[in-house]
């Protein structure tokens, strides 16, 4: 009986049995990118893929690895948002689609926005003196305080409605 005729060509880097199928499924739950188990396997991400392509299970093995991973991980953020306000804000936004919305009211037809873009330059000028004239309905942000300014020695001082100074840190009284 004659030898079968000899394999020609470079022996196979991965070879798909058990302990690939573990590598991998492993590799997924820690959700490592093809390129990353290319080099665990020693290898060219061409050749990872070449081999996915010639066993669609060692594909699928990776794939259901992440999703494994993946299922570890939102059971720890769960787990974090109970304690963390941060992580249950996070979880809220990427998982449930919510949002932050903020109101804004504003001196226009109905308490709505100005519409400037159909005012004419005049309307424009006369509405914004409107807004900073005295006892005018809203100032902007520092109604009711002053710019912040410097004391005698230097310190940042804030001006309070009374107009009394008082030096953020340490010293005597400030401006008056």
């Amino acid at each position: 009986m004659e030898d079968p005729k000899p394999k020609i060509g470079r022996p196979k880097k991965i070879i798909w049995d058990e302990r690939t199928r573990k590598e991998l499924s492993g590799m997924g739950q820690i959700m490592v990118t093809e390129a990353e188990a290319a080099s665990f396997f020693g290898v060219g991400i061409n050749t990872l893929k070449r081999f996915f392509a010639e066993h669609p299970e060692a594909r699928e093995t990776f794939e259901n690895g992440k999703n494994i991973g993946k299922i570890s991980l939102r059971r720890l953020q769960l787990r974090l948002a109970e304690k963390n306000p941060a992580m249950a804000i996070f979880l809220g936004k990427n998982v449930l689609g919510q949002s932050d919305r903020v109101a804004h009211f504003g001196g226009g037809p109905e308490d709505g926005p100005i519409q400037y873009a159909n005012m004419t330059e005049e309307e424009i000028n006369a509405r914004l003196e409107a807004l900073l004239a005295p006892g005018a309905k809203d100032k902007g942000p520092s109604a009711g305080t002053k710019a912040r300014g410097a004391g005698a020695d230097g310190s940042a001082v804030r001006e309070g409605k009374a107009g009394r100074g008082r030096k953020k840190a340490g010293g005597s009284a400030g401006v008056g």
